[in-house]
């Protein structure tokens, strides 16, 4: 009889075994084998949970773990990294809140975190005669703070366009897509310029 094959297994790369209820020893019942309908056995398979994860100021990596890791997963596998790596928080990007220990990494809508000492961080940000502060966390980005930024300091979509965050006393303008906690800061502490960009001389 024909046998009709399950679905696609979830794991291209793994073959389904086709089981007989019994192994033939003559051929009568090697024609009862035939009638048989198989027993289909998945082979068991795992899919790897891939995320990216900066610890503090250093570069965002990728991490490959188990299906089932969890948070506390990611810190014990970067034990002796950081000397203080127990102890870190981590944060998913642009969330307020840090993730609990016992908390899966898969099935985020993001992949991409951060690990920070700071819980949060406070941010002073200069505009003209004025200083705005706040506090954020440190896996909040450069975006998301610079449209606090422009938004607090009055400034309409058009004009915030033109406006980007400066390191104060530096000339360093961070990309949109730094996290705030990757950047060199005094303790849980920066200072921000909010300028009008520069524009390149053709």
């Amino acid at each position: 009889m024909p046998v009709t094959l399950p679905p696609p297994s979830a794991c291209p790369s793994k073959f389904l075994n086709l089981i007989f209820p019994f192994s033939p020893r003559s051929s009568d019942q090697l024609g009862e084998a035939a009638k048989a309908p198989p027993v289909i056995e998945k082979e068991k398979c795992t899919m790897a949970t891939v995320i990216f994860a900066a610890i503090e100021d250093d570069p965002i990596e990728r991490f490959e773990l188990a299906e089932a890791a969890l948070v506390k997963t990611l810190i014990a596998s970067l034990a002796g990294r950081h000397p203080n790596i127990a102890e870190m928080l981590v944060f998913r990007e642009d969330d307020d809140e840090p993730l609990a220990h016992n908390q899966p990494l898969h099935g985020h809508d993001k992949v991409i975190f951060h690990l920070h000492r700071c819980r949060q961080i406070k941010i002073a940000i200069n505009y003209k005669a004025e200083t705005f502060n706040h506090k954020f966390a440190p896996g909040t980005t450069i975006k998301r703070v610079t449209k606090w930024a422009t938004k607090r300091a009055g400034l309409d979509d058009a004009e915030a366009q033109e406006h980007v965050l400066q390191i104060s006393d530096t000339r360093t303008q961070p990309p949109q897509n730094a996290h705030l906690g990757s950047l060199k800061m005094r303790g849980c502490e920066i200072e921000f310029d909010l300028v009008r960009k520069q524009l390149v001389q053709g």
